[in-house]
């Protein structure tokens, strides 16, 4: 198995200095009470845990804040870049917010629901207390009908943030009242570094990548959806990106590598693309999906993922249903005419919709009641219209 050359990267994400570098924007006035975000897990390798921590990026410009944490860490008190985080141990997320973080909080943003005393905490830090409630609805935890300990956050929160169309439809879906709920995108951007040189393994010849999320010798449904596009098109060079290796094969035979696990590294694969076919789209917002789209590189997924969302909304990918539809879907992909109709669609939705980090940090702000000044830019209202923020 070969090793990946490693080079120098492209960054995490648009708010990278915020989150990651500790970096504060001209915005940035921590003279107020804090903010407080509540997670169940602080980290940034799920798409819920990196769009938690880019909505706590986002409050970072304005605030000073506090994350609150049971995630299995040791408990205590540390800084992550801008963040406080406080882990707790779980028999104490009972207890008051505002001991743990030293004086009342301006505002709690409650991310995703697994939290068995998310009740508790909205009983004293919202209800009797007057604090400013928000409520970052990870979509990936909302699927089933039964919304749990979150229920009654839902219809008293001040507001509930989603970060796609797709997200807000999923909540509608609930059964009782819900909160104003707002359409935040997420902050997304394509490094030009990505297209400087090509990954050594597959080179520049045309190829088309597949992410399988599951082992080579998994018996997994992509597994086998991977095997048979590459045994249907053996013309063709076809990488294939599992969880524990990267296959490329070239006419039956095969260079395999370690899995490919680095951005940098699946950014720049997906940029000398010519096709993606994301066989397992994220959950929350099919973040993988869209940053092909922002690279100019169509997208091919299944058509139950949240991801045919931003293939038919912004006509930059095709979805299948069965096998069949998969194949035929990557052969039109191979028309170039075609190719380079769904490339330029494609990545012009991405970058109005997703490409801009002040407008998700004003939409942010805007939702959780923290915006400082009028900003001129389109927010999204639950009813999906546009209108003009005055």
């Amino acid at each position: 198995m070969q090793h990946r050359h490693r080079r120098p990267g492209v960054l995490g994400g648009p708010l990278y200095e915020v989150v990651m570098t500790g970096a504060a924007p001209d915005l940035r006035t921590p003279a107020g009470p804090p903010v407080v975000v509540v997670t169940d897990h602080w980290e940034s390798t799920s798409e819920p845990g990196w769009m938690t921590r880019q909505v706590a990026g986002a409050l970072a410009c304005v605030a000073d804040v506090h994350v609150v944490t049971a995630d299995g860490a040791p408990p205590g008190t540390s800084t992550d870049s801008v963040f406080t985080v406080h882990r707790l141990d779980p028999s104490l997320l009972k207890c008051d917010l505002a001991e743990v973080v030293g004086q009342r909080p301006g505002a709690l943003v409650l991310a995703g629901r697994r939290w068995d005393g998310l009740a508790d905490l909205w009983n004293r830090c919202g209800a009797n207390d007057g604090i400013p409630i928000s409520v970052l609805a990870l979509a990936a935890e909302w699927d089933d009908a039964d919304p749990g300990p979150a229920a009654p956050l839902l219809d008293r929160a001040g507001s509930i943030l989603v970060v796609t169309e797709d997200g807000r439809l999923a909540l509608s879906d609930l059964p009782g009242g819900l909160g104003p709920v707002h359409v935040i995108d997420a902050p997304l951007a394509a490094n030009p570094s990505a297209r400087s040189e090509p990954d050594p393994l597959v080179g520049d010849a045309p190829y088309l990548v597949i992410h399988t999320d599951a082992d080579e010798g998994a018996p997994d449904p992509a597994v086998e959806l991977a095997q048979l596009v590459r045994t249907r098109f053996p013309e063709r060079v076809v990488a294939v990106l599992h969880a524990d290796a990267c296959c490329v094969w070239r006419g039956g035979h095969v260079d395999r590598a370690e899995p490919v696990q680095r951005s940098s590294d699946i950014a720049r694969l997906t940029a000398w693309a010519r096709v993606t076919a994301d066989l397992r789209p994220g959950r929350l917002f099919a973040r993988r999906s869209l940053e092909s789209l922002l690279y100019g590189t169509p997208i091919v997924v299944p058509s139950d993922s949240r991801a045919r969302g931003h293939a038919e909304r912004g006509s930059g990918g095709m979805w299948f249903a069965n096998p069949a539809e998969l194949t035929w879907c990557l052969e039109a992909m191979f028309d170039p005419p075609v190719r380079e109709a769904f490339s330029s669609q494609g990545r012009a939705y991405a970058e109005a919709e997703f490409g801009s980090t002040d407008r998700f940090i004003e939409r942010v702000l805007e939702a959780c009641g923290l915006g400082a000044s009028p900003v001129p830019t389109a927010s999204r209202s639950s009813e999906g219209a546009e209108s003009p923020v005055s």
